[in-house]
């Protein structure tokens, strides 16, 4: 694994960890009695931004290992 791909995988467990963290944010605020509509949009948003930058670095990283080894599709 070359330290590119190590960077990516790192980032990839540090954002995945930022969207649990999210999911239960969004729980625990739904879970009130007067949840602040705002606040779980905004944690939505916030949530769906990490998921979008996973796949990004996920493609990211299937990239950088088809460059190294073009057989593999």
């Amino acid at each position: 694994m070359s330290k590119k791909s190590l960077k990516l995988s790192d980032r990839i467990r540090a954002l995945t960890e930022r969207h649990a963290r999210l999911n239960a944010r969004i729980r625990d605020e739904l879970s009130r009695p007067r949840p602040d509509d705002l606040r779980v949009q905004t944690l939505k948003r916030m949530k769906l931004k990490a998921k979008d930058q996973i796949a990004y670095v996920t493609n990211q990283m299937q990239a950088s290992g088809n460059a190294q080894n073009p057989g593999i599709a």
